[in-house]
This record gives C-alpha cells, sequence and structure tokens, in this order.
C-alpha cells in the first residue's frame, strides 16, 4: 500500500494569494509555550483553556507557513515550518489533557505517557496535519526520518497494536470521535505510505465507521446535533472517500446506503434561516456547522454562505479551503415538515415559523435534560431559545455535569415541577406527530409521578396545551426581552405569548458571559418563569402573518 497524494483540488487565486500574505504577517510571531504544569492544570482544575488554546495556535500557525511554503516557496517560510515541526515532534503527547485516559470515561490521567500514546481527535488531527505537510513541503533528510518515525510511534503502531474505545466494540454505543478519529488515521497511513496491508486498514477502519453507523436510525438523524454533525458526518465523508481510493467495496456501500445518505441531509431540516440552526444539546445556536469538506464532496448545504473554510489547526481543512467549488442557490429547507422517530426529533417550517420539539431520551453524548423544549425563531429571527453550552471543563463531562445551568430543563422551554427538574435518563413519548402539530408524553422525564403532556397545532399562530399539575411552572428562554402585561408576555418585533388562564409570571435576566455562549447571544437572555398549571396558551405574531 503506498499512496502519497492528496484530493486534487483547483487553487483559486485569490485565496492563495490570502494565504501568503497571512504568512508574511505571521513571520514574527512566536510559536505559544507549552509546558507540563498546563497540561496537568486539567486533572487539577478541570481547566482546559490554558493548555488547549496555545496547542492549537501553534498548529494554526504552522499550516500558515506550511501552505504558505507550497504556494510560494521562500527560506523564510520553510525555516517557520521546520521549527513548528520541531516543537510538535518535542511535545510529550499530541493528545489533550482532557482526553488522556486508556480507558473510556476514567478521570485524565495528570500527565502523559510517552510510550503509550493515546490517539484521540487531536491526536489523530495533528498526525494527518503532519503528513498533509510532509507531502507538500519538501524537508531536510532528518527532519523528515524525525517526523516519519513519530508518526509511526503515535499513530500507526497504537492504531494496529491497542484497542481504543472509539475503535467501536460489538454494541458499546458510538458517537462522532469514531468517523473523526478514523478519517485522520486513515490519512496518516494513505499519505506517508508503508508496508501494512491496506485490507486490514480498510477492515479495521469499516468495521469502526459500522459501529458508528449503528446506533443511528435510519431516518439519518444525529443525535448530538447539527453542530456535531460537522465533526462526524464530514469526517465520515472523507473516510469513505479514502477507502474508496484503496479500492475498498464495503464504502461504496456504505455511501450509497440510505442511512448515509439521510444523514448527510440533517442540517437541512435544522437551518432557521441566516447564521440560525435549532439547536438541542451542546449545540449552539449560531452553530458552526459544516465546513469545505461539504463542498468538496459536491453536497448541497444550506447557508453556504457561512461555510466555515479556514480549518485553522485541520491540515485537510486547511488544504482543502484554497479551492474552487460550486456553490448552490438554495438556502431553505426544501420541506415544512420533518420527523426523526429514531431520535423523537420533530421540526416544522412554515407560515414564517422555524419551530423543533425534541421528545427522545436524554443521557446521549453532549445532550442536555431537555425533553419537550420548544424552540422557535420567527422569520429567521429567535423567539424561544436554547442557550447551548458554555465554555468546556472538566465538570463539562464528568458526574456533575447535570449541575451546569446549561443542561437542567429549568433552563429550556419546558415545564417542571416547582422544586425539580428531568433526570438524565428521562424518557419521553410521541403520541402524534404530522404537519399540522405534536402530542407528547412527558412523564418518564421526571422523577416518579409526576406528569407533564405537551401538545401543539401550528398555523398563523401556534396553540400550547401543558397538561401537568397546578403547582408547575413553565420556563421560557428568550433573547429578546420581554414584556409581562397579565395574561399577555409581548416580545418587542415578534409577537406576544398570550395564556388563556390567570397565571403568574416572574422575569429573571442571564447575563451571558462566557466566551462559547457569547459567539450566539449578545448582552443577556431573559427566563421567563410562569407559575401554575395546567397551561394553555398562544403564540400569535407581530406581523400577523
Amino acid at each position: 500500500m503506498n499512496c502519497k497524494s492528496l484530493p486534487r483540488i483547483a487553487i483559486d487565486p485569490l485565496k492563495a494569494k490570502e494565504a501568503v500574505a497571512l504568512a508574511y504577517r505571521n513571520l514574527e510571531s512566536r510559536y505559544p509555550e507549552l509546558d507540563l504544569e498546563s497540561y496537568a492544570a486539567f486533572s487539577k482544575t478541570g481547566d482546559r483553556v490554558s493548555y488547549e488554546e496555545p496547542y492549537f495556535q501553534r498548529r494554526n500557525l504552522l499550516l500558515s507557513f506550511a501552505i504558505a511554503q507550497w504556494l510560494q516557496p521562500r527560506p523564510e517560510f520553510l525555516r517557520r515550518v521546520e521549527e513548528g515541526i520541531d516543537l510538535l515532534l518535542a511535545e510529550p503527547s499530541w493528545c489533550l489533557p482532557a482526553h488522556n485516559t486508556y480507558v473510556r470515561d476514567a478521570p485524565a490521567l495528570p500527565v502523559p505517557d510517552p510510550d503509550r500514546p493515546v490517539i484521540d481527535l487531536f491526536a489523530a488531527e495533528t498526525g494527518a496535519t503532519l503528513a498533509i505537510i510532509q507531502t507538500l513541503v519538501s524537508l531536510d533528510r532528518p527532519l523528515q526520518e524525525r517526523l516519519e518515525t513519530e508518526l509511526e510511534k503515535r499513530i500507526k503502531v497504537p492504531y494496529c497494536s491497542t484497542h481504543f474505545w472509539w475503535m467501536g466494540n460489538g454494541n458499546e454505543p458510538m458517537c462522532n470521535w469514531s468517523p473523526w478519529c478514523t478519517s485522520n488515521v486513515l490519512l496518516v497511513f494513505l499519505l506517508t505510505g508503508g508496508a501494512l496491508d491496506g485490507r486490514y486498514l480498510s477492515d479495521k477502519a469499516i468495521y469502526t465507521l459500522q459501529c458508528f453507523l449503528k446506533d443511528l436510525g435510519e431516518d439519518g438523524g444525529y443525535p448530538e446535533g447539527v453542530e456535531y454533525w460537522t465533526h462526524a458526518a464530514l469526517p465520515l465523508v472523507v473516510s469513505l472517500a479514502l477507502l474508496k481510493e484503496m479500492g475498498c467495496e464495503e464504502a461504496e456501500k456504505l455511501e450509497s446506503s440510505a442511512k448515509v445518505q439521510s444523514l448527510l441531509d440533517f442540517p437541512l431540516s435544522m437551518h432557521a434561516g441566516g447564521p440560525w440552526y435549532l439547536n438541542w444539546g451542546d449545540c449552539s445556536a449560531k452553530a458552526k456547522v459544516g465546513d469545505v469538506r461539504i463542498l468538496w464532496s459536491g453536497r448541497f448545504f444550506p447557508c453556504e454562505e457561512n461555510l466555515t473554510t479556514d480549518g485553522a489547526h485541520d491540515g485537510l481543512i486547511r488544504y482543502l479551503s484554497l479551492g474552487t467549488y460550486q456553490r448552490h442557490s438554495e438556502t431553505q429547507p426544501p420541506f415544512p415538515y420533518y420527523h426523526y422517530p429514531s431520535l423523537g426529533l420533530s421540526v416544522w417550517h412554515k407560515e414564517g415559523w422555524d419551530l423543533g420539539v425534541r421528545a427522545g431520551s436524554n443521557g446521549f453524548s453532549h445532550q442536555h435534560n431537555d425533553l419537550g423544549s420548544l424552540i422557535l425563531y420567527r422569520n429567521g429571527r429567535p423567539w424561544l431559545v436554547d442557550a447551548g453550552v458554555e465554555t468546556y471543563t472538566g465538570k463539562t463531562f464528568s458526574p456533575e455535569r447535570y449541575t451546569i445551568w446549561t443542561m437542567r430543563s429549568p433552563w429550556h422551554n419546558t415545564v417542571n415541577p416547582q422544586d425539580g427538574e428531568q433526570k438524565s435518563d428521562g424518557k419521553a413519548q410521541v403520541t402524534r406527530s404530522d404537519v399540522r402539530g405534536f402530542e407528547g408524553i412527558f412523564d418518564e422525564a421526571y422523577p416518579q409521578g409526576w406528569k407533564w403532556r405537551r401538545a401543539f397545532s401550528i398555523d398563523r399562530k401556534i396553540s400550547v396545551k401543558d397538561t401537568c399539575p397546578q403547582d408547575s411552572v413553565l420556563t421560557l428562554i428568550s433573547q429578546t426581552k420581554p414584556e409581562i402585561e397579565g395574561r399577555r408576555i409581548r416580545y418587542p418585533g415578534l409577537g406576544v405569548i398570550r395564556f388563556l388562564e390567570p397565571v403568574a409570571a416572574i422575569l429573571e435576566e442571564i447575563p451571558v458571559t462566557d466566551t462559547r455562549l457569547r459567539l450566539a447571544w449578545e448582552g443577556s437572555l431573559w427566563r421567563l418563569l410562569v407559575t401554575g398549571g395546567p397551561f394553555s396558551w398562544v403564540i400569535e405574531p407581530t406581523d400577523g402573518r
């Protein structure tokens, strides 16, 4: 097996000029320092930023020089490339501190063991990035040999000799790690060549991809949300393309399967206009959905003018971003109603509304306790929203996850007991979902004995009925500050929510201070707490449509 070529692209002259100019601007920039003390900080305090930020900056800077050296060779670019590679090869591990473990979901070890490399998302990405750089840039022989030795030690040998959880194991649930790691590992093998039997590599990779796909429904719904779809479906596309290059017939079958084709269309149904997406779990409302890989694959994508073309620390994306691609003009979801039975997820795009509700199960990767939560946009403007997730820390993926406010049902558009909330293993049941509306039962989402049913119809207005005990609390989260006028809640510029029975409502401000949340929300979010129950309420737009 010996393949040393990257996918062919038609280079865009303007993009190439910008890439070279970027490298010139960066010439005096220093590569950030990395040390074991900041690596160990995650185990001590849960801080991910102090190590991850310079880690990714190193790779970003290195790629800027490597791309420029490939496009317009200059001694000063080559010097900075060699300097950056030398630093990466000297790192004790390419694995992030938060992922430094040999057992799935076990606490991360404080420092890496260079003799037992862990292949996590970004060790695999670093390996692929270095393999791409050595394909594009002519390095001096000693550095080239060191690079090949480290790729062998950190990627190739561990991949063949160690079972990492993301490789798949029977019915064990997988997540976006499986295709993401696989695509980058395949790039390392295919770009650096070697004597490994291609059939062994393809069989191993196909097994991992099948383990990933087994957890998805035939309907193509992606349980980790539309943002994480980018880090699952697109690496799947890359993996299958690389495997087809190897002559793998099973890759052809997987790519043409109804499940994969439906999966690739999933973001279409989640698009709410402009930069907005219907978001659940750790997904942002302004999701960074899709990148140049979708254009490279020739797929249609909503909101293509906002596709990410600068992959920063991802070598393949940075390379593909130099190409020219045919874009599509369609920007709206083509159907008024989508239903994903595998997720209990229903979405409507009709009468100026973009509305979604999830009624499956809590507890999946990257999910929140948000069963029954309505997410609503009016003519491309957010009305009832999901905050998303704050900057990741050690707490985010730990037993304390569901103590974080963004994960809890009282901070979603749900109904809860006055002193209670949804369980992290809660379940819901869809009893009706069609183009006209929805009915669902959410009793199993809460501690035993508390019952909630939600039903709504959608037309020019949305009529909602929440059947629940009298001492309940309905939460409504918005970006627009509402004005309480008795039973009427006015949202300036959007419309009103009108309650049919007497209710008591109080308003809380949620200042948005977290860096990650501020990517979607400026200033504050607003939490309206409506007490009473059962609740009957109508959402009426200002524009009268």
